[in-house]
């Protein structure tokens, strides 16, 4: 059965992204580390997470949660 990288959901004005791959990378990010993030923000590019949050209806500004680590939507 094919199971999709990542889902988007949106609870309340934040939208949710769920995935295996993408829960451990935010999860073993340091955030305090300009190029981790960097890389993190790159990682969520390629795998096509705004793409997909634009889709859901995000937009510049709104709040996205990837494992307990909220995010601003920025405008691409």
């Amino acid at each position: 059965m094919f199971e999709p990288p990542f889902t988007v959901e949106k609870y309340d004005n934040t939208f949710v992204v769920q995935g295996k791959v993408i829960d451990r990378l935010a999860r073993m990010t340091d955030f305090s580390n300009e190029e981790a993030v960097d890389y993190f923000e790159s990682r969520l590019r390629k795998m096509g997470i705004y793409t997909a949050l634009r889709r859901a209806g995000a937009k510049a500004g709104d709040r996205f949660r990837i494992a307990e680590v909220e995010f601003e939507c920025k405008q691409d």
